[in-house]
């Protein structure tokens, strides 16, 4: 077992090299920050959708399929991704148990794509380097890619997944705009 409080040096290295809430704040930007949102959004929502497919549970699985989509499709829209690509969509499978297969295949790549989006926006919101555009579209559209597959082992449709997504949103935030108090409220529950 690793037990870090026999690595003293260990910790104070880390501590000393770990760079400074108070100095990723005094360089954060707004578009820096709402990208960090919506990977950290993605991230743990992907983590949600495991445990639906791992369970098999459908319901849960259209609630956190739309809840992915939610955050790629800000990103989506900030970054100019184009998603009419021919080999995005591809052809439902009848057998069952190749849909169950291309599921769990599937919901383990989007753990790994969240990790790599996490990654790209960290080196750009954190480090102040470049964002990876390249990476970050590659990695949204196999995302995206994906989810067409949970969604086919759910038995669902993209459009029914949008239309959920959608009412459920519409109930959290009655106002028709983000605000705390109704991210808090949850009256979609």
């Amino acid at each position: 077992m690793i037990n870090i409080n026999e690595h003293y040096d260990y910790r104070v290295m880390v501590d000393a090299l770990c760079k400074s809430g108070s100095d990723i704040a005094k360089e954060a930007n707004a578009h820096t920050m709402h990208m960090t949102h919506m990977a950290m959004g993605i991230s743990g929502e992907v983590a949600e959708l495991y445990s639906a497919v791992v369970n098999r549970d459908a319901e849960n699985g259209l609630e956190e399929i739309g809840d992915v989509i939610f955050y790629a499709t800000s990103i989506i829209d900030d970054q100019g991704i184009d998603l009419m690509q021919d080999n995005l969509h591809e052809e439902r499978l009848e057998c069952r148990e190749l849909v169950e297969i291309r599921a769990e295949r599937s919901i383990i790549a989007c753990v790994t794509i969240s990790g790599r989006i996490i990654d790209a926006v960290k080196k750009y919101s954190m480090y102040g380097q470049e964002l990876n555009k390249e990476l970050l579209s590659e990695c949204i559209i196999e995302l995206i890619r994906k989810l067409n597959h949970i969604v086919d082992y759910f038995g669902l449709t993209p459009q029914q997944v949008i239309d959920h997504n959608m009412a459920k949103l519409q109930l959290r935030y009655a106002s028709g705009g983000y605000s705390d108090e109704e991210a808090k409220a949850r009256n979609d529950k």
